[in-house]
């Protein structure tokens, strides 16, 4: 791991003294290009989307038993040693923190623990599953709603405790409401019988699978937890010249 570590994010020849590191200028992942690995490998800048996934991917390539584990807002990896223990990878600030951190830092709540969407050690087929997000990103901002709905039902199937994916069912609800009426400033009242159903019911899919990932501990990111995340991002530019 160690060495992995060093061929990734160390400059040196086995990079072309280009190591792969930390987007500063986009911290949050806002542009969802940047969430994807392809980005990553083409700019060398990552986040805590793409950069956990790259260092499972070639860890696995290494014979490596490695999975995708998920705080709010963020992804990180976990890696089982000889012994079986199992130990967090932190992929944007090289390191192995313990679940305190993640809890204290991300207000990680027990619910949301309890229930596995955070804080989890995923088998390899559900890991896929967390990999499917930035791919319903692309879906959201570029195809019809039909095929983000698709895509976050197969999420929903790899892996059932993953928030991902009813977030994103129920955004593509949503998407689709917004397409065939809210655009339109279409309201139920003023709508046929069948439209008025059609609306109805996806008005009512929306809320029934957000109060479901609710339940099980997920909330939206706010604003004052952004903040927090660009302080502690300020903090380390200033620590490391960024």
């Amino acid at each position: 791991m160690t060495v992995l570590g060093q061929v990734i994010y160390t400059p040196g020849p086995w990079n072309d003294n280009h190591p792969f590191s930390y987007d500063l200028d986009d911290p949050l992942g806002a542009k969802y290009q940047n969430k994807l690995v392809s980005t990553y490998l083409r700019t060398r800048k990552g986040n805590c989307v793409s950069m956990p996934t790259l260092l499972i991917i070639l860890g696995q390539k290494l014979g490596l038993n490695m999975t995708l584990s998920q705080a709010p807002q963020h992804e990180f990896a976990r890696l089982q040693d000889v012994n079986g223990r199992w130990f967090n990878i932190e992929a944007t600030s090289p390191g192995s923190p313990p679940d305190s951190k993640y809890i204290n830092e991300m207000h990680v709540t027990p619910l949301s623990i309890q229930s596995g969407i955070y804080l989890r050690t995923t088998t390899p087929h559900e890991t896929v599953a967390a990999m499917l997000e930035p791919l319903e990103g692309i879906y959201a901002h570029t195809r019809p709603p039909g095929y983000l709905l698709g895509l976050a039902k197969l999420e929903e199937r790899i892996d059932p405790k993953n928030a991902g994916g009813y977030v994103s069912e129920a955004n593509a609800y949503f998407l689709t409401l917004a397409h065939r009426y809210l655009v339109h400033h279409l309201t139920p009242e003023v709508l046929p019988p069948a439209q008025r159903a059609d609306f109805n019911a996806l008005y009512d899919a929306n809320t029934r699978i957000m109060n479901q990932v609710e339940a099980m501990g997920w909330a939206p990111p706010t604003k004052a937890g952004n903040n927090e995340y660009l302080e502690r991002v300020e903090r380390y530019k200033a620590e490391h010249g960024g």
